[in-house]
């Protein structure tokens, strides 16, 4: 196998490796925005109840 080729190879693994850690990151990034989500909610329908809402 050429140097070349194996640069090649090397840069595609890279590449292929870079793509899915951010797929996994988005999906990681997405849940934590959903559960935030739930808390404001929560909290918001908590100062309804107690009147701290202005």
């Amino acid at each position: 196998m050429s140097p070349a080729t194996l640069h090649l190879l090397a840069a595609l693994v890279a590449v292929g490796l870079n793509t899915w850690t951010h797929v996994i990151e988005y999906a990681a990034l997405d849940e934590n925005a959903r559960l935030i989500g739930q808390v404001m909610d929560e909290v918001k329908q908590i100062r309804t109840e107690r009147g701290l809402d202005a």
